[in-house]
């Protein structure tokens, strides 16, 4: 699976370093919570990797689903404030959340046991794993791999994909396997649905999703009858610092009735993200 799925690393060690009472825009008191603060000063911080379509910035504004998720909650709670990125890279979110120089994680980070140790998440809001990208129309009607036996599947460099094609050719009757190609990137990979070369690609379902909304010239699809191999572990959230947890409790309350509502689908599928429940449903 992608670095998201990787465990802490520097990024652990960097932030239980951090003096705990350092000082900055998302620091945080004891008798001021976050929805104050963030009243006050008109302003919630984000730190964004610049991943889309989840969370970038474009001519200094926050842009992305994560950024359009934080302003419809504002919203919600009447609270009037900028989502004001902060771009870094994706090891240094959590040390810039416990250091107070952001409040919010804006960006797609998975929630595991071990960084709840170190920030404070909310509920699940959606998962980011793989897709199977097919040729437009879906002409061959492959909804798994299973579908890929006799024709062929590719992944590119930096997954563990490529194994997972592995295992489904070892189950295709004899003849039929698939013949598995490993490409330098992704995009190399769809471009040969394109021409015909390779039938299937195992690929990060968000940016297939994404390049298939900027670039209809690719004429391809995510397979909507594929099932990702561990999609429950892929689960995404916002997460804050420690102290903060009235804030976590409080925006999953609202994130739920804006799931309920169909705001959150309707945020997903103008992002490119469709049908909006391959990312928000197990």
């Amino acid at each position: 699976m992608r670095s998201r799925k990787i465990s802490l690393g520097l990024a652990v060690i960097a932030a239980m370093s951090l003096p705990a009472c350092a000082s900055g825009p998302g620091s945080t008191s004891a008798s001021k919570d976050l929805l104050t603060e963030i009243k006050q000063s008109k302003v919630v911080t984000i730190g964004t990797s610049n991943d889309e379509p989840w969370s970038a910035v474009k001519d200094g504004k926050a842009e992305g689903i994560i950024p359009e998720l934080i302003r419809e909650y504002l919203k919600r709670k009447g609270i009037e404030a900028k989502v004001q990125p902060v771009p870094m890279p994706f090891d240094s979110l959590i040390p810039a959340l416990t250091s107070g120089r952001i409040q919010v994680m804006g960006d797609a980070m998975y929630r595991t046991p071990e960084r709840e140790k170190h920030v404070a998440f909310t509920d699940v809001l959606f998962y980011n794993t793989e897709g199977l990208a097919v040729a437009k129309g879906n002409p061959l009607g492959i909804q798994n791999l299973t579908g890929l036996c006799g024709h062929t599947g590719a992944t590119y460099k930096g997954t563990v994909w490529a194994e997972s094609l592995k295992k489904a050719s070892a189950t295709c009757p004899n003849g039929k396997q698939i013949t598995v190609k490993v490409y330098g990137t992704i995009y190399e990979a769809f471009q040969d649905i394109q021409t015909g070369r390779v039938q299937g690609v195992l690929a990060d379902a968000s940016i297939a999703a994404l390049a298939i909304k900027q670039n209809p010239n690719l004429k391809m699809e995510l397979s909507t009858g594929y099932a990702p191999v561990d999609k429950q572990d892929s689960d995404n959230a916002l997460a804050v610092a420690p102290q903060n947890r009235a804030f976590v409790d409080d925006f999953s309350a609202v994130f739920k009735e804006m799931k309920a509502d169909g705001t959150v689908k309707r945020i997903f599928e103008d992002a490119g993200l469709s049908p909006a429940d391959t990312w928000l449903e197990l």
